[in-house]
This record gives structure tokens, sequence and C-alpha cells, in this order.
């Protein structure tokens, strides 16, 4: 029987994500956090950490989508729920010193 390849993915592991999308994502999540007034180097480490968190669990595609098709009017919730549960195993690096 063959072993998996280094480059063949499990369904519980998405692809990895091309660099462009990856660099895309960390200046979008600086970028709310500057604008929220969160600055310092643990903007660089949530940033990395969320983009870690999204990679394990999503292509970009799927986060794209998710994110074109939640209305936050709809429960009053600013992401779709499934990004919510993923960015939010990075809140404790915003809590720390």
């Amino acid at each position: 029987m063959a072993q998996p390849t280094s480059d063949t993915t499990s369904p519980e592991q998405p692809a990895p994500w091309p660099t462009a999308d990856v660099e895309q994502a960390q200046r979008q999540c600086r970028a709310n956090l500057t604008a929220t007034g969160i600055e310092g180097p643990k903007v660089d480490r949530y940033c990395g950490c969320v983009s870690e968190s999204l990679q394990a669990r999503f292509t970009p595609e799927e986060v794209d989508r998710m994110q074109r098709e939640h209305d936050p009017s709809d429960d009053d919730a600013p992401r779709p729920p499934k990004l919510a549960t993923a960015l939010n195993q990075c809140s404790a690096v915003l809590e720390s010193q």
C-alpha cells in the first residue's frame, strides 16, 4: 500500500495557501487591529496565530465565501460563526502583555 506523499492533503487539512493569500490575510488583520487602536508586537503575534488557524481549517475560497454570505445583522455577530470559532482561539494573544 502506498504511503501518502507530502503534497497530498487529508480531508481535515486544506491545501497550503498561496503566499499572496497569506500576506493579504495578514495585512487585513493588521489593518483591522490598528483601526481599533491595538498596536505593537502583539499585533504580529495575533495575526500570525489567525493566519495559521485559518490555514489549518479553510481554503482562501472558503473564507471569502463565508465572509460574502454572512450578514452580521442577522445574528449580531460581526463574523461568520465558523470564522469566529477559529479566530477566538487567538484572542489570548491580544489579552497578553
